[in-house]
Order: C-alpha cells, then structure tokens, then sequence
C-alpha cells in the first residue's frame, strides 16, 4: 500500500484527533486529493529534520512506524489558513519512503493487525482516571479525548498524553498488545517517578 505522509514532530496514536494547520502547497494538495477522493495518509514521526521544507534538499529522516489518519473535519482559521481535524485509525510500518518531485514524502506501508480489545482491570480502572485528570488541562483538550472503554484505548491515550520521549512513543505504538502497552507506560511512569 503507497500512502502519502504527512511527517511531524507529535506522535498520533490511533483513536485519537488533532487538529494541523495547513499552509504548503504539497500538503494543501495533499488534503484536497484526501478530502476529494475520500482516502488517507499517513502522520509519522520526524527522526532528524523539519516539518517545514523552508528551502532545504535533504527532507526529514522519519521514524519507522505511524499512523494512517482521515479528515473528519476542516475549517479556515482567524489567520486565513487551513485547518483540519484528524483522526488517527490504523497503524503502519513504514517499508520504504521516497520523496516525490512536489516534495510530498510517500511511502510504501505495511499495516499492523488491529490491536484485541481487552476490558480494563483494576490497575487500568485506576490509570483511566489518571488521564481523565490530564485530559482537562487546557493545551490536552485539544486532542478530544473518546472515553475509556477497554486497555487498547487506555494505552493511547497514556502514550498520547504523557511527556514521555519520541522513541519510546514509537516503541508504544509499535507494540501490538495492549496490556504489554500499559505495562511499558506503567514501568515509565515508576521510573519518573524514583528520578
């Protein structure tokens, strides 16, 4: 499957909206062929590099894995430029990237398996609350949170949310169970907490 990417410095997790706002011309291409055709594309990680092509040659080294994600909403800002709402759904790896001649990153994807759902144990009960909590922190509202149903959802939402490093948010993503998931962040969240 080739999809057309869209690199930045966030991770996205599946599940999950955002808002971007939406200024080159590859990527307002980008938006209308999606919004025209009714397909995706693809939000990865930025390894090494900008988002923003502002004359250099060499584009972003990005991080292996990622998201495709579909517009649900769009709108023009109060500065005059595009914005769109995002929302994440299935999860890729990435095969091979290339850049195509309108500086519009693609790359040829391999889908991850959907992810079981599995129903919250107390300890999971326990972290929801927590991210209800982070949730309503004015700069995270941004994000629309869905409520909690089950520890796939959970996981997101806690890799989302929690200041926690890009590679070890590409790690997260990566993984395929959500309790192994839960468990990773809950190790990540001990470990902060003993620094």
């Amino acid at each position: 499957m080739t999809l057309p990417l869209f690199p930045l410095q966030d991770i996205l997790f599946p599940g999950i909206s955002m808002p971007l706002q939406i200024f080159e011309p590859r990527y307002l291409q980008l938006v209308s062929d999606s919004l025209r055709e009714g397909t995706g594309f693809g939000i990865v990680a930025i390894k090494e590099g900008k988002e923003v092509a502002t004359g250099q040659l060499k584009p972003p080294q990005i991080h292996p894995f990622g998201v495709e994600v579909s517009i649900i909403d769009w709108y023009q800002q109060s500065n005059n430029l595009l914005g769109i709402r995002v929302l994440a759904e299935r999860k890729f790896q990435v095969l091979e990237a290339r850049v195509q001649d309108n500086r519009l990153m693609v790359a040829e994807v391999e889908y991850l398996p959907v992810e079981p759902s599995e129903p919250l144990d107390d300890f999971g009960h326990e972290l929801a609350k927590m991210v209800e909590e982070l949730s309503e922190h004015p700069v995270l509202s941004l994000y629309n949170l869905p409520t909690i149903k089950d520890m796939r959802m959970l996981g997101w939402q806690l890799a989302q949310l929690l200041p926690i490093d890009q590679a070890t948010k590409v790690e997260l993503l990566a993984i395929s169970e959500p309790k192994k998931r839960v468990f990773e962040i809950a190790r990540w969240l001990e470990r902060t907490a003993n620094e």
